[in-house]
């Protein structure tokens, strides 16, 4: 668990700030400040990085497969902002779907998702796409309690997914979510393409939305 201090001002090709890879769990709460990082991939305050290819060869033909590793994400509070990446200014989640468990000495594979329940991620940029978060291979859930939910605002992306960038296959669920800010203009994510909000990409995904009260909206 992460749940104070601050990093800030570095520089890497992926994952500025903060960048998770196997077997780990961890939990963003608080107050957390991750800021004015730089990666010059993807990433830039945060990569999180649960799927890699397995090169396989098979009577001398070489292929490469998915691998998911077991990573669990959840970012629960702290503030993401000012950091900057083509891909994912503030956090980019690559492959985050699925993690093995062992039960009776067998493994079996079990449906998880990177969770997002409270925080800011806020200001950061991307010069191509998916500047407040980037979604790949990802399944996603947006939730909180009372005042407590995510908070996405002043993002900006050259292309596509100002707050948020959701690609093919990916799936987001949404019970609780603020995209921009509707008493100040100044606050809304912009996009130089699609989506100054949340771009879905082309291709077929599955999404689901569920809105209860005015305080929830996008």
């Amino acid at each position: 668990k992460i749940s104070g201090g601050t990093i800030k001002d570095n520089i890497a090709d992926y994952g500025g700030g903060l960048y998770l890879d196997s077997d780990c769990k961890v939990e963003i709460t608080q107050d957390i400040a991750i800021s004015n990082n730089i990666a010059t991939e993807n990433g830039g305050g945060i990569f999180v990085n649960a799927k890699e290819f397995e090169r396989k060869e098979v009577n001398g033909i070489v292929s490469y497969v998915d691998n998911y590793k077991n990573v669990e994400f959840t970012f629960a509070g702290g503030v993401v902002s000012e950091n900057s990446a083509k891909n994912g200014g503030g956090v980019y989640i690559n492959g985050l779907r699925q993690k093995k468990e062992r039960k009776n000495d067998i493994d079996i594979v079990v449906k998880i998702s990177a969770n997002f329940e409270g925080g800011q991620i806020s200001s950061n940029t991307a010069s191509e796409n998916g500047a407040g978060i980037y979604l790949c291979d990802t399944i996603a859930t947006f939730n909180g309690v009372g005042e407590e939910y995510l908070k996405l605002y002043s993002n900006s992306a050259t292309g596509k997914g100002g707050g948020i960038f959701v690609d093919s296959k990916s799936q987001i669920t949404v019970f609780m979510l603020q995209v921009g800010e509707k008493e100040d203009s100044t606050l809304a994510n912009t996009a130089g393409e699609k989506g100054a909000g949340i771009y879905l990409s082309e291709q077929g995904h599955t999404v689901a939305l569920t809105l209860d009260s005015d305080e929830d909206y996008l």
